[in-house]
């Protein structure tokens, strides 16, 4: 009798354990283990930056999503902290490439070419603590307040990989999707603002330097985005004070790219963020943009968020099928991003050019920052 009960006693702990190890898997267990590559890429001025590239296995369709982790300067933060993984696969799983990379100076991201990172760049010699001495290794260590927003080149480095991939049919970058925690929320509206005044340049008759032809632009590259979604918001990168709210909403009004910010209900400094960004929360048959969402009964901030029990996950996925079943399946368009011209266009909604964005030969566009920030 009792060798009995003490093997009833060791079933139920086995089956407790084997319970438990599931609720720990789920996630895992849902669907087809994720097919991944590591990736890395330049951004214009230099630097090499390091990500995972989640390729879309129907290829030219759906929507394309980079994730962007907070790039903190006091607790660091990379791609690999937890919950950005376990997100990029769910997404891949309902249809979307993803890519994910560490900033500069973060986590895997910390080569530079001294030749082009420096010496051609002043915010590099003189915003990075030992610039003028031409490291190839850079950590956000070493960056002051005033660099962080330089960091949205990396965005832009990153939208060039997609294109590329894009021309190889790997993702479809006719709907581009941002999600990003704390500062990479400034960071995104920033870059996608940049998208709103940055146009190719259809004219492709021979470069005669002496008389250049006049540019003829097509749409603003913001055609192509189709949402932006911020965990825990911060209208900061460093020291640079970013007009997130007006972003977002000129992004809505003009280019239709609706803008939701997440938080946890118990997060005050962050549910007070969102809704001074987006206004408080509105009904759930409500469709209008910028939205602010709280995850309830969570204190969790940024990529925390994406935490075990899948709540900030399900209401991202929730919130991207409404999106895209209204943005509807956009045409695959090569890009060609090397051999384009891009301008700057004198404001938003005008197609009258200002300055050159990129040239034919650069391989990767970067931002001009004094157009969207004060003292830049």
């Amino acid at each position: 009798m009792l060798l009995r009960s003490r093997s009833r006693l060791v079933a139920a702990l086995a089956l407790m354990a084997c319970l438990w190890g599931l609720v720990g898997t789920t996630r895992a267990q849902t669907g087809k283990k994720p097919v991944t590559k590591s990736i890395d890429f330049k951004t214009y001025d230099g630097a090499t930056l390091i990500g995972t590239f989640y390729p879309n296995p129907s290829g030219k369709k759906d929507a394309t999503v980079i994730l962007l982790h907070d790039p903190d300067l006091k607790r660091g933060g990379s791609s690999q902290q937890e919950g950005w993984a376990d997100l990029a696969a769910a997404l891949q799983a309902d249809g979307y490439a993803v890519l994910m990379f560490d900033y500069r100076g973060f986590g895997e991201s910390k080569t530079v070419t001294p030749d082009t990172f420096f010496d051609k760049h002043p915010h590099n010699r003189t915003l990075i603590r030992g610039g003028a001495r031409k490291p190839t290794q850079i950590s956000y260590k070493d960056f002051t307040p005033r660099y962080i927003p330089y960091l949205v080149n990396d965005i832009a480095a990153a939208k060039a990989y997609l294109d590329r991939q894009n021309d190889q049919k790997q993702c479809n970058t006719s709907s581009v999707i941002l999600i990003g925690a704390g500062e990479s929320a400034a960071l995104g509206t920033l870059w996608m603002a940049n998208e709103a005044r940055r146009c190719k340049n259809k004219n492709t008759t021979p470069v005669n330097p002496l008389f250049p032809p006049a540019p003829v632009l097509a749409e603003p590259e913001s055609k192509d985005l189709a949402a932006g979604i911020w965990l825990s918001a911060s209208s900061r990168a460093g020291s640079a004070s970013v007009p997130v709210r007006t972003f977002a909403k000129d992004l809505g009004r003009d280019q239709n790219v609706p803008m939701v910010f997440i938080y946890g209900d118990g997060d005050k400094q962050s549910a007070t963020i969102a809704q001074n960004l987006a206004g408080p929360p509105r009904g759930a048959k409500d469709t209008s943009f910028p939205r602010s969402v709280p995850i309830k009964g969570s204190s969790s901030a940024g990529h925390r968020l994406l935490g075990r029990d899948e709540e900030c996950e399900k209401v991202i996925l929730a919130t991207l099928r409404g999106i895209m079943e209204k943005r509807g399946s956009k045409e695959w368009v090569e890009r060609k991003v090397e051999t384009s011209q891009y301008w700057y266009t004198t404001a938003p909604r005008t197609s009258v050019p200002s300055r050159i964005n990129k040239p034919n030969t650069e391989y990767v566009p970067g931002v001009t920052l004094g157009l969207f920030l004060q003292g830049y």
